[in-house]
């Protein structure tokens, strides 16, 4: 028996699709019994046969497990190491001045112990703080473009989740937005111990509406900033959408749960999507600003894997409880949400429930939500990165508001 795995970016479709298990954010795995397609296969032989008859092809599409899971992208970025950028499409934006970067040994921080385990974190400037939360793979040095233009003016603490970047990576732990929701909880408390704004991308961005929603955080909360939001910790929570045909999938999910959990085939899965071509390959697909791309990019997301615990942590996670939706966690949610969203989006696009909601809280407001304004931006997944100086602009200007508006 053979299973193909074709992985699709885009957005989720209205209609239910055919044998698709959705990965993080609307990124999608395609399981086609005997197709014909060569691209992208496992082949499974019979349990009598040799490990050797194992084999991952990776002709056309990349997968990297440090960027939500499985975004791709058809015909590789025609990266080649060191000292090359990735190959990429011309866009408007490659034109575009980019901000000045810190070298990446610059980037390890400092050390905050959480439940017993070590979080790398920086700090940078002076003034009212702002936390910066990356998203699913990444790593603080994501906000690398960010940091130093709120410096100027704000305490800014950039952070590794527990699980990725510097950050411990424990065996065995159960992953969950919940659990980050209270490490930044209580980072605040005891690291940042004034009222703060929370920056969040993908996954990071839940984390700072959930962290925003919790009674036990909510006041010291000023004001939310969310860059492209996932819609969970994984693609679970699409069971959890109204539309009763998504639960069909739910045999599925088990499925690749089992897969995901079977060492044998992660293993050798792991190590050839977590190579620098495939990352690289993986980022320039996620990116429009090709110029982005660049060598300490792949580094960044390349390094952490090498970590011990590294594919575990990426197979609990994905396997793991998708946790709240943001249309529920928004509802608990008190101060003001600055939103904004790269329109070129292949992981979480804008036509997607997630960006539908915010989009339409900005254009209704709803009394049982929070004040929503939603900025788009030429960017894909990660505007923070991909279009720094314009993501920085609509950042500076919602500080700005709320020390005017005394919040």
């Amino acid at each position: 028996m053979t299973f193909h795995i074709h992985v699709h970016g885009g957005t989720m479709p209205q209609t239910m699709p055919q044998h698709v298990f959705s990965c993080p954010n609307y990124a999608r795995v395609r399981f086609v019994q005997n197709a014909r397609t060569p691209e992208r296969s496992i082949q499974h032989q019979p349990l009598n046969s040799s490990i050797r008859n194992f084999k991952v092809r990776t002709i056309s599409e990349t997968i990297s497990p440090y960027r939500h899971g499985v975004i791709v992208r058809s015909g590789g970025s025609g990266y080649r190491g060191k000292n090359h950028t990735p190959l990429m499409r011309k866009t408007k934006t490659q034109t575009k001045t980019q901000t000045k970067t810190k070298p990446l040994k610059d980037i390890a921080g400092e050390s905050w112990q959480w439940r017993g385990h070590a979080i790398n974190y920086t700090k940078s400037g002076s003034g009212p703080p702002v936390i910066l939360i990356h998203g699913f793979g990444a790593m603080l040095g994501h906000y690398r473009k960010t940091s130093p233009a709120l410096a100027k003016d704000h305490t800014v603490y950039a952070i590794d989740l527990l699980g990725f970047g510097a950050s411990a990576k424990p065996a065995g732990f159960a992953y969950s937005m919940e659990g980050w929701r209270d490490m930044i909880g209580q980072f605040m408390a005891e690291v940042a111990k004034e009222p703060v704004v929370i920056v969040g991308n993908s996954i990071g961005s839940l984390i700072a509406l959930l962290v925003a929603a919790d009674p036990n955080s909510q006041s010291q909360v000023r004001g939310v900033v969310i860059l492209n939001c996932a819609g969970g910790m994984n693609s679970k929570f699409i069971l959890e959408l109204e539309d009763w045909r998504w639960k069909l999938f739910t045999p599925l999910f088990a499925l690749i749960d089992l897969v995901l959990k079977t060492d044998w085939i992660l293993r050798p899965l792991f190590e050839k999507l977590s190579r620098r071509e495939s990352i690289a390959s993986v980022l320039a697909n996620v990116y429009v600003n090709g110029d982005a791309v660049d060598d300490e990019l792949v580094e960044m997301f390349y390094t952490p894997s090498l970590d011990a615990n590294a594919s575990a942590t990426f197979v609990n996670i994905l396997t793991g409880p998708p946790g709240p939706p943001p249309a529920a966690v928004l509802q608990s949610v008190k101060c003001p949400v600055q939103v904004v969203w790269g329109r070129q989006d292949t992981v979480t696009a804008l036509q997607g429930p997630v960006g539908k909601l915010f989009a339409e809280l900005d254009a209704s407001p709803r009394e049982q939500y929070p004040p929503v304004q939603m900025s788009l931006v030429d960017a894909g997944h990660c505007p923070q990165d991909d279009c720094a100086n314009e993501v920085n602009t609509i950042i500076l200007d919602f500080l700005q508001q709320l020390t005017i508006s005394g919040i």
